[in-house]
C-alpha cells in the first residue's frame, strides 16, 4: 500500500489523515485507528518533531501576517483557548 500520512493543528482542532487509493481505505482506517489508540514515540522521533515545531514557530514570528493574526485572536478571544497561538508558547515545546 502506498499512502501519505500527515497531521495538522488549528485553533479549533487537530487532524490526522492518510491520502491513499480508495481500494486501500479499510487499511488506511485501520492504520489511523492504531496510531490514535496505540501511539508510542521514541525519544529521537520526539526530538525531530520538536525541532520542526520550533522552526515553524520562528517562521511564524517572522511573518507579519501571522503575528498580526495572532494578536487579533488574542484580543478578540481574550480569556478563551482561541486567544492562544496554535503552537502555544515556545517554553511548552522546549
Amino acid at each position: 500500500m502506498g499512502a501519505h500520512l500527515n497531521a495538522y493543528s488549528t485553533r479549533e482542532h487537530t487532524a490526522y489523515y492518510i491520502k491513499a487509493l480508495s481500494k486501500d481505505l479499510p487499511k488506511a482506517v485501520e492504520l489511523l485507528g492504531d496510531i490514535v489508540q496505540n501511539c508510542s514515540l521514541e525519544d529521537s522521533q520526539i526530538e525531530k518533531e520538536r525541532d520542526v515545531i520550533l522552526r515553524e514557530m520562528q517562521e511564524n514570528d517572522a511573518s507579519m501576517r501571522d503575528v498580526v493574526f495572532n494578536y487579533l485572536h488574542a484580543t478578540a478571544f481574550q480569556g478563551t483557548p482561541l486567544a492562544q497561538a496554535v503552537e502555544g508558547p515556545s517554553e511548552n515545546v522546549r
